[in-house]
């Protein structure tokens, strides 16, 4: 009996808690709500206008808004079609991230051998056990090297391995593009991710107008090579490509010019051989700190029986997934899949077994049917992901009534004029952090899903997809603001007596 009271007493508190941070009702005994229809029926006309007069052509558009406080449907256009969510697939992931690993979670790399220390020889191998970790950096590495040096090991007398086994070896998600370019949004994904598996090359003008310019990687590393072509000049444009590079190392070619006096240009290039990236700043690492390898670095797999020497963990599920959001760091999601996969199913984890359990989740606990939609990949990089505004809205309204995770997934999301992807849009248009929401865009593919809270302080789910128009997708952007800044002067229901 004692149970069941403080099981209700939490309850209630859960509630009263919820409805005042999100905007619930949270009246107890309060009657239904009722919506004055005439209000909103003004709602829907000026929607309705607004895809009547839209000048994307033949552009295939729907749009799904809910009352997330009574369940009502605000607004419905093309609501269950099929379209191409780009980035706003991310919500899957991460809502499901959330809900079965927990906000706390994090990734680990460690370092253990398979032998003993003995007067600072490490007399078998040293092994980097990796997990997928997607803001592992290079500091990381350094850390873990100096905590080796710390115990006082100088020297490994067998080699130095790293186990990428917690993935499988596949490094590119089905129906990515293979000709965007080397660009950090299609960073290959591997069981140890450094640096988001890109390099950060700088490139400074000389002093003198027509001299060299100088061009370096930051941080520091002998992974790759730069051809630099680069001069100083008054302006001309900057270039980097990557070229094929022979025995897994890439070759950079530096072209145009920086502007005399100017800061330096830095760009950010993905890295075409992740695990010679990763090997090679290891092995700088284990040098820094002084450490003799007497052996090869090679990759294998752990022994059932090893010694953990030192570890790193991430930062915990919540801040990922907020950079997950904010930033659309695909890496990230393709990650964050892969580990649900090796969770579940024991390693190497893959896209497939990855998705497989996103997709029994949302049969499970979204009740959104399995053949009504297709999700290849955690990031919505793929042109072969399918969903409707429909399975948007009911992934975003699961996520708010957990109360478990809701705080962290509002706190993850980009806030419309402030910051992430949303930092430019629907600035005083609507109040702040009244719409909380992931974009997406692609090649003739543009979404925007979130949550908008309305003038009178309801919220709402909702879901814009446009796809199929030519050109950029400012007008796309354009509709989706104005339908967030009409949904924003939705009437809220009055509540009787």
């Amino acid at each position: 009996m004692r149970n069941r009271r403080i099981a209700l007493a939490c309850t209630l508190t859960f509630s009263l808690i919820a409805a005042v941070t999100f905007g619930g009702c949270g009246r107890f005994g309060a009657a239904v709500p009722r919506r004055d229809s005439g209000e909103l029926s003004a709602v829907r006309s000026s929607l309705d206008s607004l895809m009547d007069g839209s000048n994307l052509g033949q552009a295939h558009i729907g749009v799904a808004a809910q009352s997330l406080n009574d369940g009502q449907w605000i607004y419905h256009h093309n609501t269950d079609r099929l379209f191409m969510p780009a980035s706003t697939a991310k919500l899957f992931t991460a809502i499901a991230a959330l809900s079965k690993l927990g906000p706390t979670w994090r990734f680990t790399t460690s370092v253990t051998t398979d032998s003993s220390i003995v007067d600072g020889h490490a007399l078998g191998n040293l092994l980097l056990v990796g997990s997928g970790d997607p803001t592992l950096h290079t500091p990381n590495l350094l850390d873990l090297a100096g905590d080796l040096a710390a115990m006082g090991i100088t020297d490994i007398d067998g080699d130095l391995v790293l186990d990428v086994s917690w993935f499988d070896e596949v490094l590119y998600g089905p129906g990515w593009m293979w000709d965007e370019g080397p660009l950090p949004f299609n960073a290959p994904v591997s069981g140890l991710n450094v640096n988001g598996n890109c390099v950060r090359l700088t490139v400074r003008p000389g002093t003198v107008l027509g001299t060299p310019a100088a061009a370096g990687f930051h941080p520091t590393t002998m992974y790759g090579v730069i051809e630099n072509r680069a001069v100083t000049g008054q302006g001309s444009r900057l270039t980097i490509g990557r070229l094929d590079g022979e025995q897994g190392v890439d070759r950079w070619l530096v072209e145009g010019g920086v502007r005399l006096g100017s800061s330096p240009v830095t760009k950010f290039r993905s890295v075409s051989h992740p695990l010679t990236y990763v090997a090679k700043i290891w092995t700088e690492a284990i040098q820094h700190s002084r450490i003799e390898l007497h052996g090869q670095v090679r990759f294998g797999t752990s022994p059932p029986q090893t010694v953990v020497l030192a570890r790193h963990r991430s930062t915990t599920l919540d801040v990922i997934v907020r950079g997950y959001l904010k930033q659309s760091h695909n890496l990230a999601g393709e990650s964050l899949v892969k580990t649900l996969g090796a969770l579940e199913y024991g390693p190497p984890g893959s896209w497939r077994s990855g998705i497989g359990v996103i997709k029994r989740w949302l049969s499970r606990s979204v009740g959104i049917d399995s053949v009504q939609y297709r999700l290849v990949d955690g990031s919505g990089l793929s042109r072969y992901n399918l969903c409707s505004p429909l399975h948007l809205v009911k992934v975003l309204s699961y996520g708010y009534h957990r109360f478990d995770i809701a705080p962290e997934l509002m706190a993850a999301l980009p806030v419309a004029g402030r910051d992430g992807t949303l930092r430019r849009r629907l600035a005083g248009r609507v109040g702040d952090g009244d719409l909380r929401g992931k974009t997406g865009s692609m090649s003739s593919v543009n979404g925007l899903a979130g949550y908008v809270r309305t003038a009178d302080g309801e919220m709402l789910a909702c879901a814009v997809l446009v796809n199929g128009f030519v050109g950029g997708g400012s007008d796309a952007r354009a509709l989706q603001d104005e339908i967030v800044a009409i949904l924003h002067r939705t009437p809220r229901p009055e509540v009787g007596d």
